[in-house]
């Protein structure tokens, strides 16, 4: 019975290894799939790494030179206007100093239409004074005229 129990021992002993082998091979085989996963899961980080990289890039890229092309739109958008403005100030000036030159020749003007007007109402009173003095003439020589006529028809 020794030699039964001993076997037993031995075929029990076996039997335990046998079933760990199993369990080992089960979780080596189990590890390996999570090994794999494991990999396949680091791949398709990489890649999507990668791709989100160049996608930033991408997008960096063409940001700089939609912010570039922009700013450059800024600057000519504004030296235009700038120039613009410029042009229009020296209008303004130059329309300025026409007016004024404008404002002194009707000041000039009025100037001189008032004094042709004191001159000629100075010229008008001394032909008033003229005519009046003519027409006392007149009168003096006709009145002398009729005497002498009168004197004459006598």
């Amino acid at each position: 019975m020794s030699f039964q129990l001993s076997e037993l021992i031995r075929a029990r002993y076996v039997l335990d290894l046998i079933i760990l082998k199993n369990r080992f091979s089960e979780y080596a085989s189990n590890l390996r799939l999570i090994c794999n996963e494991i990999q396949n899961i680091r791949k398709e980080y990489s890649i999507s790494q990668d791709l989100y990289s160049n996608d930033i890039q991408n997008w960096k890229t063409y940001l700089h030179t939609v912010d570039n092309s922009l700013q450059q739109e800024i600057r000519i958008i504004m030296d235009k206007y700038t120039k613009q403005m410029y042009n229009y100030q020296t209008e303004i000036e130059q329309y300025q100093k026409q007016l004024n030159e404008t404002n002194q020749s009707f000041r000039d003007l009025q100037i001189k239409y008032q004094k042709s007007q004191v001159d000629s109402n100075v010229f008008q009173t001394i032909t008033q004074n003229d005519l009046e003095a003519a027409q006392k003439e007149i009168i003096i020589q006709q009145t002398e005229l009729s005497s002498l006529r009168e004197q004459i028809s006598q």
